[in-house]
């Protein structure tokens, strides 16, 4: 199935541009226009936001842990405003202790990281659904995850749609790694919220072309968004989810500092799709799903 749609989708395409993975293909802060009622045309700054990044200790994944500063100068690099930031212990291990140090930087650098919360397990039940509302009452969080599923625990089992539903009560959305399957599961039990699948739905590593399916069935729930960032950049990936989703429905991320920033933003800057969907897909659907406002030159 999932080759026959890859298929179908080179079918109707003209021609794809060849991915070029170089550092001139990463384009700096996009420039847009808007009209106000005395016919003066503002520029309004569309800021690049990373919807998928961490800090925190990450030999817990075999990597050497990366200072903020140094995760920030890629970003920089990689001409990246924003991230949104989780932290790797509140992941995978200390919901309480990773979110405080979330919100540390938060405050440290207020103009760059947007705080997210994020607890290790589906089963603290009360205890999580308490700290995501602390995390977003208190700590300022504007957003929940990267959720850790699995086979065994899917984002569609009654413990991570409770916290899909607090995310939902306080208006925040979403970023679960978990299958395709599953996170249009809960999504539709839960149609309030906005659950970003990470990864394209690629996160469990099942198959080199689970990004396939994870377009296809996102087709089906229109509160899903597909988040660009792979360990596997196949031909076409870009190009195939802004085809059958539409680009309002893209989110770009790098999994920034696990996943090189500037090969994932080039995968967006040097997609054979038009300049609009870029700017939409590089930050104004995530500006949007936070609640921020445009930024004016």
């Amino acid at each position: 199935m999932a080759s026959m749609l890859a298929n179908e989708f080179i079918a109707v395409q003209s021609v794809l541009t060849r991915r070029r993975f170089v550092s001139a293909c990463v384009s700096g802060t996009l420039a847009a226009t808007t009209v106000s009622a005395d016919g003066v045309r503002p520029a309004v700054r569309s800021v690049v936001i990373d919807a998928h990044a961490h800090f925190g200790y990450l030999g817990i994944y075999g990597q050497r842990t990366v200072p903020i500063d140094e995760i920030l100068g890629a970003a920089d690099e990689a001409g990246i405003q924003k991230l949104c930031i989780s932290s790797v212990e509140a992941t995978d291990f200390d919901m309480y202790g990773g979110n405080r140090a979330t919100y540390e930087l938060t405050k440290r650098y207020p103009d760059r990281i947007i705080g997210f919360a994020t607890l290790p397990s589906s089963h603290f039940g009360q205890k999580g659904l308490d700290e995501i509302r602390r995390a977003v009452e208190q700590y300022g969080m504007r957003g929940v995850g990267e959720l850790e599923t699995g086979v065994y625990d899917p984002l569609d089992i009654p413990g991570w749609i409770a916290i899909i539903e607090q995310a939902a009560r306080f208006r925040v959305p979403v970023l679960a790694h978990a299958s395709p399957a599953a996170c249009v599961g809960a999504a539709k039990r839960v149609p309030e919220a906005s659950i970003l699948m990470a990864h394209l739905g690629s996160g469990l590593g099942r198959g080199i072309d689970d990004w396939i399916q994870g377009i296809e069935l996102a087709k089906s729930c229109s509160n899903v968004y597909v988040e660009t960032c792979t360990s596997i950049t196949a031909y076409g990936q870009i190009e195939m989810a802004v085809h059958e989703l539409g680009p309002e429905r893209v989110i770009f991320g790098t999994d920034t500092p696990l996943l090189d920033p500037d090969v994932q933003k080039a995968k967006i800057t040097s997609a054979d799709i038009p300049e609009s969907a870029k700017e939409l897909i590089l930050g104004e659907n995530m500006r949007r799903l936070l609640g921020l406002a445009p930024v004016k030159q």
